[in-house]
């Protein structure tokens, strides 16, 4: 089964094959579920075109890419035609760069989303790269006007996974905020990478064998801990050394170790001059994707037989091969990739997964016929280079690129020459197939029959072509029919998808978000009022409740970065009323009172009783008056999770960017409020029944378009 997490040298080569798309602009960012992400670029055309024969992702590029004027970016002075490009990155997991990623964009930015998008708003990517040899991916964009401070994105593909934007060293916003013992990852801090072990690429061999002494561990140990190998390739070295991948270190000597470190070397070479990638399966199944041969994982120390041997075109030995592609870009998207739908998960979004693979379906079919069409072009094209030989071996015979640049008309037959860097170039001459008359480009630095070999290999190419989009519409079918059967089973898997969603600590409360972005989190009932704020009041923190007996404690949780003002105050007052027993009492409004940390305490005055849950204030009460009962609940994300917020209008309408409703006190069933809200919204029913007051309702759907 195909572990769906890159290694630090397969990163390595997917970074090197990207450097082609440094100067492109970023357009958007999308986040498709919690940890996923997808950014969105555009870079000109002709920055492609020179590495378009080197590097097949420049190929794919410029063979797919439109250039695309009706979501344009500000690029300064000039126009030009541009080519749009995704960036997916699975935190915890692999990225890939791509034309366009095969998969549904929300049709509303996260918030983390949003932050990048103002932070990156036509940056101009300037640099692409990895952070030593760990699986950290660094993103670079130049600074914003006036500033010197230069912007980067640090893409983190180990353990969980993370996406720190960082300005001028320091974090400015964070995918998931985290200590550990040696970095703090949170907003305002300085960011700071984990600790790294050596780069293999740049070790010499005196580090090497320095690194071995005193190392009491096993040999395999010692390439992952001390030479930083990543784990597949420390065992392909045991195994091409002929080594038991066990044998103690203690108990080896100079010229064991010397052949251990000869072969580290050439493993690690092969790695710098390979060009694309191998996918390597197992029982039919890939299981591994690496930019080297593993003769490790077919068992044969012999690499040329082994390759021979176990080639995909004599794949036969319990469907135990290798594919060779030219791009681990490509590699990583036709093998890893997942395709996910935005969520949250609705109604609305059903069927949407069969529809996307018809029209995957129909591109491949569209595909399969412009395949078809090359195989039978290129092969007319060089049938008729040999019917028109000695025309064509003229006028290769009799170009000069100079004279031609001089005066075009001298070779009249001639329509048109490109030239490329290394002297060389191609010519377009019209010629006369069993088809009617076509143009072909011939290279100027091969005669016609190395012309004529170059467009039979092209035919070929085109044909092997076919037999991988047959197998790809083939299990395009049966994904097609598993997708019709996945939707009749859609609300048991709703239903897995929604128990794996995240849960934070304030969900064992009732909790919103401020107009302000702070978090105000309210007791459920007296035991939980005071285990709120024996736990959660903090001295920076604000306290507040209805002016009602039986209302719920509110702690308006500041942090150092939050600027609140009265309007956050209010909104937290606000939220003690809707959660009070002024909600089922008929009363239009209620007042309420906001105070510090440090006037609430549990102590009360000689001769007086504090029951559970309930408070002594000193001093004086910021009083709030008239705050009706009437809330709103609308979709937000916290922290990319999708959760329903409950809380004052003002708090949801400007945290929730779609669609929301108004709730007032009403004569309609709790139970089935919920059950509407889950049908539109598409949360989760426990968490919305969490969320919302008790008692019965009425609701109101404010509908709004998305921002």
């Amino acid at each position: 089964m195909l572990k769906r997490t890159l290694s630090s040298i397969a990163l390595r080569k997917i970074v090197e094959e990207a450097r082609i798309l440094e100067g492109a602009h970023f357009r958007k960012a999308y986040q498709l579920d919690y940890g996923t992400l997808a950014l969105r670029f555009a870079i000109r055309r002709s920055s492609l075109e020179g590495f378009s024969e080197e590097n097949p992702l420049a190929g794919e590029l410029l063979g797919e890419g439109t250039a695309d004027e009706t979501d344009g970016i500000s690029l300064g002075e000039g126009g030009g035609n541009y080519v749009r490009f995704d960036l997916f990155v699975k935190m915890g997991g692999y990225i890939f760069f791509s034309p366009k990623v095969d998969a549904e964009m929300p049709a509303e930015p996260s918030p983390f989303a949003m932050k990048l998008r103002k932070a990156l708003k036509n940056r101009t990517l300037r640099s692409i790269t990895q952070l030593e040899l760990d699986r950290i991916a660094v993103l670079t964009f130049d600074p914003p006007r006036g500033s010197e401070d230069e912007i980067r994105l640090y893409l983190e593909l180990f353990g969980d996974g993370n996406a720190i934007l960082v300005r001028g060293g320091r974090i400015e916003h964070a995918f998931t905020s985290r200590t550990w013992s040696s970095r703090t990852v949170k907003r305002g801090e300085v960011f700071s990478p984990p600790p790294a072990g050596p780069d293999p690429f740049k070790l010499t061999r005196d580090e090497f064998i320095r690194a071995a002494d005193g190392f009491e561990e096993d040999l395999v140990r010692f390439l992952i801990r001390k030479i930083n190998l990543p784990p597949i390739y420390a065992e392909e070295v045991c195994f091409r050394a002929s080594i038991d991948k066990r044998s103690p270190m203690g108990s080896m000597d100079g010229p064991t170790l010397d052949r251990v470190h000869a072969v580290f070397n050439d493993v690690l070479v092969a790695v710098e001059e390979q060009k694309g990638c191998m996918v390597h399966f197992q029982k039919g199944d890939p299981t591994l994707i690496e930019p080297l041969f593993m003769s490790s994982v077919f068992g044969m120390k012999d690499i040329p037989g082994a390759m021979s041997r176990f080639s995909k075109k004599k794949a036969g030995e319990g469907g135990n091969y290798f594919l060779e592609l030219p791009s681990i870009n490509q590699a990583v998207e036709s093998f890893m990739f997942e395709n996910v739908a935005p969520l949250p998960k609705n109604e609305r979004s059903k069927g949407r997964g069969a529809e996307r693979l018809e029209k995957l379906l129909k591109s491949q079919e569209k595909a399969m016929r412009e395949r078809e069409g090359e195989t039978e072009r290129y092969r007319l094209l060089a049938d008729a280079l040999y019917m028109d030989y000695r025309r064509v071996e003229g006028i290769l015979g009799s170009f000069d690129p100079a004279l031609y640049t001089e005066d075009p008309s001298r070779f009249p037959d001639i329509v048109s020459f490109d030239p490329d860097r290394r002297g060389g170039g191609t010519i377009t001459l019209n010629v006369n197939t069993e088809r009617g008359e076509d143009v072909v480009k011939l290279r100027i630095d091969r005669d016609v029959n190395g012309n004529a070999e170059l467009l039979y290999e092209m035919s070929k190419k085109a044909r092997r072509k076919l037999e991988g989009i047959r197998k790809a519409m083939e299990s395009t079918v049966k994904k097609i029919e598993m997708a019709r059967k996945e939707e009749e089973r859609d609300s048991e898997n709703e239903e897995r998808e929604r128990n794996r969603l995240r849960r934070f600590w304030f969900e064992n409360f009732r909790w919103c978000f401020s107009s302000e972005g702070v978090l105000m989190v309210a007791g459920r009932d007296a035991r939980s009022n005071e285990k709120l704020v024996k736990k959660y009041l903090r001295d920076s923190d604000i306290y507040a409740h209805a002016d009602i007996s039986g209302a719920a404690s509110v702690v308006i949780r500041i942090e150092k970065e939050d600027s609140p003002t009265e309007v956050t105050f209010r909104e937290g007052c606000h939220l003690s009323a809707l959660h009070s027993k002024a909600w089922n009492a008929g009363i239009g409004s209620v007042g309420a009172f906001w105070v510090t940390s440090d006037q609430v305490s549990r102590t009360p005055s000689s001769g007086e009783f504090v029951a559970r849950g309930s408070f002594v204030i000193r001093g004086k009460k910021n009083m709030v008056s008239k705050l009706p009962l009437e809330g709103a609940a609308g979709m937000v994300y916290v922290e990319g999770v999708p959760k329903v917020m409950f809380g004052p209008e003002e708090a949801v309408r400007e945290n929730c960017k779609g669609p929301y409703f108004r709730i007032r006190p009403g004569r309609r069933s709790k139970t089935d409020m919920v059950k509407l809200v889950s049908s539109e919204l598409g949360g989760e029913m426990d968490q919305i029944m969490s969320v919302l007051p008790a008692g019965d309702m009425e609701v109101e759907k404010v509908e709004r378009t998305s921002e």
